[in-house]
């Protein structure tokens, strides 16, 4: 009965892995950075570091990166949502032009109260920054007005940890 069981369930897994594109062959329009951000102590320094991208709203354009990295690179003092003390630069910049970069600004979604190792740091997984310096080519994303339709391709754009350089993968 366990055999058939797992039998079961590890044909429904490989036939649903089966049906899913790994890695897309459409071209995208450059949309994706990568984080640089320097510490204040430089033990934590980060060159590269995770996907951001830039988003236009209200004819303003943003930085907009995952809130979650925090959770991975940070001094341990650093326990809650306030780059302050801790961030001296943040940078962003398409992993194959480092001479393109979005010198990020004020960090718009800071929260002193929020603490980052709360689950809620998942739920609402992002940092957006004013802009400072924008001298990359990249294209901001603009919000969608219109829902998903059912089927609807979605992609996932950027690069993957071990990439030194290269265009974007969509997967």
């Amino acid at each position: 009965m366990k055999f058939k069981l797992f039998s079961a369930i590890a044909i429904l897994w490989i036939a649903g892995c089966y049906g899913q594109e790994i890695s897309s062959n459409k071209i995208f329009k450059e949309i994706a950075l990568v984080n640089g951000i320097e510490f204040i102590n430089p033990k934590y320094d980060q060159p590269k570091f995770s996907c951001g991208f830039l988003i236009k709203y209200n004819n303003e354009t943003f930085a907009v990166t995952a809130k979650h990295i925090l959770k991975i690179i940070k001094p341990e003092k650093m326990t809650t949502l306030s780059l302050e003390s801790y961030i001296k630069n943040w940078i962003l910049y398409p992993l194959n032009n480092k001479s393109e970069i979005v010198i990020c600004d004020k960090l718009l979604n800071e929260d002193k109260s929020e603490l980052l190792e709360a689950k809620s740091t998942y739920d609402n997984d992002w940092l957006v920054f004013s802009i400072k310096q924008n001298s990359s080519s990249i294209i901001p994303l603009e919000i969608r007005n219109t829902p998903l339709i059912q089927g609807e391709k979605l992609y996932v754009v950027g690069w993957t940890r071990t990439m030194e350089n290269g265009t974007s993968k969509g997967i």
